[in-house]
């Protein structure tokens, strides 16, 4: 890897709270406000971005808000 090119990034992240019960792929699948989704309609992909409206709605199916 070349240090003035690199290809791969870090990132640190830490749980702030407990999403509890999770959420679970068949609600999202089921919910229309998140059909737009990566998850939903390209599932192929190891690691998917969430948008920031997607994840205060997905939040926002326990209670929680940011």
């Amino acid at each position: 890897d070349d240090p003035d090119n690199p290809r791969w990034v870090m990132v640190d992240v830490q749980a702030v709270q407990a999403v509890d019960p999770p959420v679970t792929l068949d609600e999202i699948k089921k919910t229309p406000e998140l059909q737009n989704m990566v998850l939903v309609n390209n599932s192929r992909l190891s690691v998917q971005p969430v948008q920031p409206e997607e994840w205060r709605f997905i939040l926002s199916m326990r209670g929680i808000s940011l």
